[in-house]
C-alpha cells in the first residue's frame, strides 16, 4: 500500500530527480539530487560506496525525499521515510533505475569508481506531505 495520494502519484513516479536529505555525522542535514525509481510504493536509489549519503544512511536510516513538479513549482511531494541499504554489486537495481530514466547499467558502471561497490537504497515512506 502506498502513502502517496492518487493526486500526486504521477509526480512521484515521473519527477526528473528527487532531492534526498540525510543526516551527516554531526547531525546536520546533507542534501543531494538523485535519480530514483518508484517501485510498489518504495523509492529506489542507486549509489556507489564512496558517497556521503550512503554513509549517512548506514548510520541513520531516517531521510526525506522532495519531488518538485517543474511545470508547476507549487505542486510538490515530500516523503519522510526509512532507508534500507542493499548491496547491488550485480547492478540489478542500478539497471532498473537507469532503464526507467532512458539509460543503461553500463552508464551507471561508468559512474562507479574503481574498487567501489554499488548499493541500492530502498526508502519506505512513513509520512507523505503533498502540496498543490
Amino acid at each position: 500500500m502506498t502513502l502517496i495520494p492518487e493526486t500526486h502519484r504521477d509526480l512521484a513516479q515521473n519527477a526528473e530527480v528527487a532531492i534526498l536529505t540525510t543526516l551527516g555525522p554531526d547531525g546536520a542535514p546533507q542534501t543531494t539530487a538523485v535519480g530514483y525509481l518508484l517501485d510498489d510504493g518504495v523509492f529506489r536509489i542507486s549509489v556507489s560506496s564512496d558517497k556521503q549519503k550512503l554513509k549517512n544512511l548506514q548510520r541513520t536510516p531516517q531521510c526525506s525525499l522532495f519531488l518538485l513538479d517543474i511545470t508547476n513549482v507549487y505542486r510538490t511531494v515530500e516523503v519522510r521515510g526509512t532507508a534500507e541499504v542493499i548491496l547491488d554489486d550485480d547492478y540489478t537495481w542500478a539497471a532498473k533505475i537507469a532503464e526507467s530514466r532512458g539509460r543503461t547499467a553500463d552508464d551507471i558502471r561508468k559512474l562507479t569508481p574503481p574498487g567501489e561497490h554499488r548499493y541500492s537504497i530502498a526508502v519506505t515512506p512513513t509520512k507523505v506531505n503533498t502540496f498543490g
